[in-house]
């Protein structure tokens, strides 16, 4: 068990090589949050005597992906009765990321290192904001498009690069309520604006913080300007400080 309630289960028996033992588990609850980091620290959930407690995950979990909302299957078939398939138009790419569990958005960026290549960025969003999808997730998105893409196509699935976007404010009334709702509007505003190569204007930033339930006015300190990234780099929301 983890801290925070998370329970995972041991997928197999295994015998103790003093003094470890080392077992696979996998998260009992599905989605995104039975994720977790190598290193993460666990519980036994039911101790058992002359063993330690204290269980470690080594190569942390992964793969865990929520299910897809009504709203995103909406839009993905609303996407493929506007555009249907051409056997390797710029479209056809996305809608194949997409039916890739944990793919939430993705872009395309044709001749991406020279003639016959075709990049393609994929990212995970969360109620939480945007997170570089898992290496399995990237390598099922690389294998699929493998088997269906054009033989002349050379294709490189690939998480683009964040580039964290820190902001600084204050609030009236500055309390518990509106720097949540702050925050909240904050991601959201992220998880449906921030694309690889596109600028975030800065006065989006504020529309959303604006937006937040119980904001009656604020004051921005930073950034101070439009946020602009490379071609591949990706805006994303990083720490709030509210001042």
């Amino acid at each position: 068990m983890r801290a925070d309630g998370v329970e995972y289960l041991t997928l197999a028996d295994g015998t103790f090589t003093a003094p470890t033992l080392t077992l696979d588990v996998s998260a009992i609850t599905a989605g995104q949050v039975g994720n977790a980091d190598a290193g993460v620290q666990l519980l036994l959930a039911t101790p058992v005597s002359g063993i330690n407690s204290r269980v470690t995950l080594i190569d942390g979990a992964t793969g865990g992906g929520d299910g897809e909302s009504d709203d995103s299957l909406r839009a993905r078939l609303l996407s493929r009765l506007r555009q249907p398939p051409q056997g390797g138009a710029a479209h056809d790419y996305i809608a194949w990321a997409l039916s890739v569990p944990g793919v939430t958005r993705a872009w395309v960026f044709p001749q991406i290192s020279g003639a016959n290549t075709v990049g393609v960025a994929i990212v995970t969003d969360t109620d939480a904001g945007v997170s570089a999808p898992a290496g399995d997730v990237i390598a099922a998105t690389q294998a699929l498009i493998d088997d269906v893409r054009p033989v002349t196509a050379d294709v490189m699935v690939f998480a683009p690069s964040f580039l964290p976007v820190n902001i600084a404010l204050s609030v009236t009334p500055d309390n518990a309520y509106v720097r949540a709702a702050v925050q909240a509007e904050l991601a959201d505003l992220f998880i449906r604006e921030s694309e690889p190569g596109a600028t975030m204007p800065l006065t989006h930033i504020r529309e959303a913080i604006s937006l937040a339930e119980g904001e009656f006015d604020h004051t921005l300190a930073s950034p101070s300007a439009d946020i602009e990234p490379t071609a591949t780099q990706m805006p994303v929301l990083g720490t709030v400080t509210f001042t």
